[in-house]
């Protein structure tokens, strides 16, 4: 798929967008999407009483994690379009050796809690051998009667983007809660040889889950990069719902795609596919797949003409208007 010079600025019967839509996505469980992020930079508890019986000092491991942190959220790495292969080499320089089992066996438990986090700091970006790390941290963590929710919750949640099925499953079955829960592991529709981009679709009624092709080659589409738990998406609908040219262009022609380095949505996007039917939300299978559509910005209005992104319209900052969603598609050709 290629990306023309014009880059720069499912489809039943269209429906206007209601205020039924945006109640559905506020339905939404918000709250503990929050609770989970913030976890990610904060230590455990058990692991705060540790840094504070130790006398306070910070350790190698921890300014180690710290520099990774720091590294991920510059300016310089967030725009870069290699993130996976720039964020592998930073960890190796970082974590030499650190997760061998020897290693881990010398670490102390707030120690190891950070190697473990750095790992799930690299898997989030794609670095070779992150989840593997986290692994080899969380079952250092086990061994010793200290892995917490907070581990179990992301260590599934890297099996689940890097969908293996077997092993999220797994973390599942050790305590099943709201947070970690067995998922079914889907069917594979996708024809021998089809080399385009996939996605995971949610059964509306029965929440079966089956990975299926996304043919972008033959007319328009829009693809909405978009997740249901940003605010911004749910901002960028709700305002599109309020102009009826919008609505029903993007009724007619649009597709919701979460990132596929969020956990499938199962019932969020059962319920909205059984009230949408006509704007099907889906979840998609794996970023190479999907280059060149960027995910790490949502929403992002991707127009799509016979396989090609002629325009595009990303991000939904407080005083973006509705009518730009629609000067995008005309300077896209997609409206008179």
């Amino acid at each position: 798929m290629s990306v023309s010079s014009k880059s720069k600025t499912r489809l039943t019967r269209s429906k206007l967008l209601s205020t039924r839509q945006t109640d559905l996505i506020d339905s939404m469980n918000i709250t503990r999407f929050r609770k989970q992020l913030g976890l990610l930079r904060q230590p455990s508890l058990h692991v705060l009483l540790l840094f504070l019986l130790s006398g306070c000092a910070t350790s190698n491991i921890a300014s180690r994690y710290e520099a990774l942190d720091k590294f991920v959220h510059a300016e310089e790495f967030r725009a870069s379009s290699s993130q996976a292969e720039i964020v592998t080499r930073k960890f190796g320089k970082l974590f030499p050796d650190a997760y061998d089992a020897s290693s881990l066996e010398r670490q102390s438990a707030a120690d190891l809690d950070w190697l473990f986090r750095a790992a799930n700091v690299a898997a989030e970006y794609g670095a070779e051998g992150g989840t593997d790390s986290m692994v080899a941290a969380y079952e250092a963590l086990q061994g010793r009667n200290e892995v917490s929710d907070f581990h179990r919750y992301y260590l599934y949640r890297a099996h689940m983007i890097d969908r293996s099925w077997d092993q999220a499953n797994a973390l599942a079955d050790e305590r099943p809660d709201d947070d970690v829960e067995r998922i079914p592991v889907p069917s594979d529709l996708v024809p021998t040889g089809y080399s385009g981009p996939t996605v995971l679709e949610v059964h509306p009624n029965d929440m079966s889950l089956r990975r299926v092709p996304m043919s972008l080659g033959g007319g328009r589409r829009i693809v909405v990069a978009f997740h249901p738990n940003c605010h911004f998406s749910r901002n960028a609908l709700e305002a599109i719902a309020g102009q009826v040219e919008s609505t029903l262009l993007l009724g007619r022609l649009g597709v919701l795609v979460s990132p596929p380095e969020s956990l499938i949505p199962l019932r969020d996007q059962a319920k909205w596919n059984r009230e949408r039917p006509d704007l099907p939300m889906v979840t998609a299978y794996t970023t190479e797949e999907w280059e060149p559509f960027s995910f790490l910005q949502t929403p992002g209005f991707y127009f799509v003409d016979e396989g090609r992104i002629v325009g595009e319209l990303v991000g939904w900052p407080a005083d973006r208007k509705a009518s730009e969603f629609l000067d995008a598609a005309r300077e896209a050709g997609f409206v008179p």
